[in-house]
């Protein structure tokens, strides 16, 4: 099959799997849909990325990657730690809005970092100041919302008795 850059095509996960370690190990950038929420809130279910394909000497803390796994297939996560362990570079990636990291990815399985989000008409470059720090911060805050909110319903409701009990007389 032969593409031109404009063509689009519609495949499922393995075929997707083949298809981006094909184009990105040639070196061709690609465009795809995103499905998921483990990078909410920078990227969302149904966004258009771009993902260009990557020197492995230039992946950098923040990055976010598309990289191949053997259990899960296709994963795109941010960098959030690195270190070497001999010869090789290892990654910690994990998604913005996941509590913890995934296993550690060899840089040699990272096939292309995303250097676009398309979103309703507007594009979100993620390797601005706000998208690499802002981004982790509030999906950090998201979770710690739904914390907050269970703590405030215990304190409502343990005040609540207390009203009860002061006017009842008790």
């Amino acid at each position: 099959m032969k593409l031109g850059s404009s063509d689009t095509v519609s495949c499922d996960g393995s075929e997707f799997e083949e298809l981006a370690v094909q184009l990105l190990g040639a070196g061709h950038a690609m465009r795809f849909r995103a499905r998921g929420s483990s990078m909410y809130p920078l990227v969302r279910d149904g966004d258009v990325l771009r993902v260009h394909p990557i020197e492995h000497t230039v992946v950098r803390l923040g990055d976010i990657v598309l990289y191949c796994t053997p259990h899960n297939g296709i994963v795109v996560h941010r960098v959030v730690g690195i270190s070497t362990h001999g010869e090789e570079t290892i990654l910690l990636v994990k998604g913005d809005a996941s509590g913890t990291s995934d296993p550690r990815v060899p840089q040699s399985q990272v096939l292309g970092r995303v250097v676009s989000i398309e979103r309703r008409g507007r594009t979100i470059v993620p390797r601005s100041w706000t998208s690499r720090y802002v981004a982790p911060l509030q999906a950090r805050l998201f979770r710690l919302r739904r914390w907050a909110y269970v703590l405030l319903k215990q304190a409502h409701m343990g005040l609540r008795k207390v009203i009860a009990a002061v006017g009842s007389g008790a």
